[in-house]
């Protein structure tokens, strides 16, 4: 029933809010495609990609694999956000560390070295804005995750806390069938040109 068949990887925080939309425009406008996702972190992609099990991957910093492109999609702003009506102190009390991989982790101890020992560590992403929802705390999100809160006034963000910017690329094979791939690769720039 599919004239072809594509492999695409990304890390767990992407999906929601970003690939997801990208895979229901391919299912949309490319039936003829059947894809197939999956996710894991940034090398176990990378060595998808070099063998040749994942056709396309969207990571934070990633190496260049001989034989890829990577291309620069879109920067991710990860602010402090919190749904405490009263200014926030950064203490480990209602703090909530959001695991979102090795960079923001290493990130996040230089910048905050009082906060390594958090009373809650979540490593389930976007499964975190609903914590925050529901709870009293803060902790730290992509803005394109929490943008739609805040402006609801469901979570406010700590203005003067640090903000963390990371590249996201896509990474795909240099030898490709070209024809094949643009309409792919393009509706991917056109997703991600939307999140701002």
């Amino acid at each position: 029933e599919h004239s072809d068949h594509l492999a695409v990887g990304a890390p767990t925080n992407f999906w929601d809010g970003f690939m997801l939309k990208w895979v229901a425009w391919m299912r949309e406008n490319i039936p003829e495609i059947a894809v197939s996702t999956s996710t894991a972190l940034t090398d176990q992609l990378t060595q998808r990609l070099i063998e040749g099990t994942l056709d396309l991957a969207v990571m934070y910093r990633p190496n260049q694999p001989a034989g890829f492109t990577v291309e620069h999609l879109f920067d991710e702003e990860f602010v402090l956000v919190t749904n405490a009506r009263a200014p926030v102190r950064r203490d480990a009390s209602d703090y909530v560390f959001i695991d979102w991989g090795p960079d923001f982790q290493q990130d996040h101890a230089a910048a905050y070295p009082e906060m390594t020992n958090t009373g809650l560590n979540l490593d389930i992403g976007s499964a975190g804005v609903t914590y925050m929802l529901r709870n009293n705390a803060s902790g730290y999100f992509p803005m394109r995750m929490v943008k739609t809160h805040i402006a609801r006034g469901r979570l406010r963000q700590t203005k003067r806390a640090r903000k963390f910017v990371y590249p996201v690329y896509m990474i795909y094979p240099e030898a490709r069938d070209e024809t094949a791939y643009e309409p792919i690769l393009d509706s991917l720039r056109r997703t991600a040109s939307r999140l701002g």
